[in-house]
């Protein structure tokens, strides 16, 4: 897109007669330069002649492309959407490494409760505490470590009435609506 001067310079006995040519088509005379402004691409070729013979140079002038507006925004719009697509895929990257890096911790947990369960050490038991009374229920079942007072259950969240084991494990079946005796 920027204007350009293109210079013959030659030197000969006698001196050599000048003349531009663009892609083919004589373009100038006795001149030993040329001005190429926007829209003048193609091939250049200056040709210096006297008795003696002939001499030419070729240079190739070639347009910088140009863009709109609406294929710049289009360019930034494809950019910004690769953007983002690359950060969602590292997100979920990142994601997917710490679910993993919990699951081999849960994992390890679990093995080494089964471990010390093996080996007869539960966590109460190897803290000093006591385990709480079994207590029978009507139907055989034995309803211990829960918290009961008077021989009636007492309000429990969600959260006291899992096992000490991550939530991998699977959890045990609790009887809903029965009360101790």
């Amino acid at each position: 897109g920027t204007p350009l001067t293109l210079y013959c310079s030659v030197e000969g006995s006698p001196p050599p007669t000048i003349a531009w040519f663009l892609n083919g088509v004589l373009i100038d005379e006795a001149v030993d330069e040329v001005y190429v402004t926007d829209g003048s691409a193609g091939v250049y070729t200056c040709k210096a002649t006297n008795m003696l013979g002939t001499a030419e140079q070729e240079v190739i002038v070639e347009n910088q492309p140009s863009y709109s507006g609406g294929e710049i925004f289009l360019i930034l719009l494809i950019t910004a959407f690769l953007l983002v697509v690359v950060v969602v895929m590292l997100l979920i990257l990142v994601r997917r490494n710490e679910l993993e890096r919990r699951m081999k911790e849960a994992r390890a947990k679990d093995e080494l409760l089964l471990e010390n369960e093996k080996r007869g050490n539960t966590p109460s038991a190897s803290q000093g505490q006591t385990m709480p009374p079994v207590t029978p229920l009507e139907n055989g079942d034995e309803l211990g470590a829960l918290p009961y007072n008077n021989g009636k259950l007492q309000d429990v969240s969600e959260a006291e009435c899992q096992t000490p084991r991550s939530i991998l494990s699977p959890r045990p079946q609790t009887p809903l609506s029965q009360n101790p005796v």
